[in-house]
């Protein structure tokens, strides 16, 4: 009787935690972090993958000199920056949708001082455009040059190449080629054994062109390939027409073989390129690895506590706390609900866009004008902190 008493007493312990409002608003701001995180990482998966198509409309290959590599750094650092600049705009969107529906009849009309209409509130379209807009306006300000850096590293720490993302050559080594994942090889074909190997590669690694893993056989491909039949001229090995090249015969190096898996319809495909001598590339843009992540990483890792001077997410991520307090600026940093927070960002948002515009300004009345909404943003403010603390002290 006693041990049942002891569970049903802990169990209901345990539903008061879960219930109460701490809990609740740490949920909220979990839940807020993990949907600006897959905000950033469809943002730079995005960026990379545009990045790919780009490539293959200008016959640029993963094993093209120099060029993918430029290309694909340019891509990580543009996507970085994107993904941890815009990352939040769909859960500002949502929580200004939240206020509206939200809003009692009477009340404030907030879309007028946030630069919006009272007649009707504006579509979801128009929000993103106008959350875009502001957001592009801000990006001089914000520290992007740092956002590439992080991305940079944030991609190479999970295992990525900058070649990696431009289209496979089928003449040549593919997007996921790795070293560790082939063996030596000679003109001769693959013995039993190294078949075998290869067939572990290919499910551990992928195959090196265009990077299935799964559901597929692995043939044990030569690279560079042995065989090119050109036209009346005969076959000729690549590697004794790669090695009769100046700078080959000048400094008597030899072309070596390797064998890398490659799936069944990659290595069916490169049979009749190869033999036609065309520069044939594929894409893989489903083929996702650990790096194609960087986006979701990086903006974890600043929602997280990860703190980049200027940088905007330590204003638009919601911080919880079981007690108000005000920073340098006099906005409460405490706990709220979405609504509140949402509300709060919308003015903090029309407050930056007006002292810019009033930077900008020369017109002495203009200047005025803006001054006067200034301060009316600053009393609703105030007002919306009153009712926090209002809602805390409950």
């Amino acid at each position: 009787m006693g041990e049942r008493s002891w569970l049903e007493d802990a169990s209901r312990r345990l539903r008061a935690h879960f219930a109460s409002e701490r809990s609740v608003t740490l949920y909220a701001a979990l839940t807020s972090h993990l949907l600006d995180a897959a905000t950033g990482g469809v943002i730079f998966l995005a960026g990379v993958s545009a990045a790919q198509v780009a490539q293959q409309a200008l016959h640029i290959g993963s094993a093209t000199p120099f060029l993918p590599r430029a290309i694909g750094a340019a891509a990580v650092g543009c996507s970085s920056a994107a993904a941890l600049h815009f990352a939040s705009i769909p859960r500002e969107i949502y929580g200004e949708l939240a206020v509206q529906s939200q809003k009692p009849a009477g009340e404030w009309h907030w879309p007028q001082l946030l630069g919006g209409s009272t007649a009707a509130s504006p579509s979801t379209a128009s929000q993103i455009r106008r959350k875009v807009t502001q957001r592009w306006e801000d990006l001089a300000n914000a520290p992007y040059p740092v956002y590439m850096l992080m991305g940079l590293l944030c991609f190479k720490l999970l295992g990525g190449r900058m070649n990696a993302l431009a289209p496979s050559p089928f003449a040549n080594l593919g997007a996921f080629h790795l070293k560790k994942a082939s063996l030596p090889a000679t003109v001769d074909y693959a013995t039993t054994v190294e078949r075998g190997i290869i067939q572990e590669f290919g499910r551990l690694y992928g195959c090196h062109t265009c990077g299935v893993k799964q559901g597929v056989r692995y043939h044990a491909d030569h690279m560079p390939p042995k065989l090119y039949v050109l036209g009346s001229c005969g076959a000729l090995l690549v590697a004794r027409r790669t090695d009769e090249r100046f700078l080959r015969r000048f400094t008597g190096r030899k072309t070596s073989f390797r064998f890398y898996p490659q799936c069944e319809p990659c290595s069916n495909q490169q049979g009749s390129v190869v033999k036609q001598w065309k520069a044939t590339r594929r894409m893989h843009l489903l083929s996702l690895r650990a790096y194609h992540a960087t986006g979701l990483w990086l903006v974890l890792l600043c929602t997280g506590g990860l703190y980049v001077g200027g940088s905007n997410f330590h204003e638009t991520s919601e911080v919880t706390a079981t007690t108000s307090t005000t920073d340098d600026s006099g906005d409460t940093a405490g706990a709220f609900t979405s609504s509140d927070f949402a509300l709060l960002l919308s003015l903090r948002e029309r407050e930056r866009k007006l002292r810019r515009e009033r930077d900008r300004a020369n017109d002495a009345a203009q200047i005025v004008a803006i001054d006067k909404q200034l301060d009316a943003i600053s009393e609703c403010k105030a007002a919306v902190k009153v009712d926090i603390k209002r809602q805390n002290a409950k």
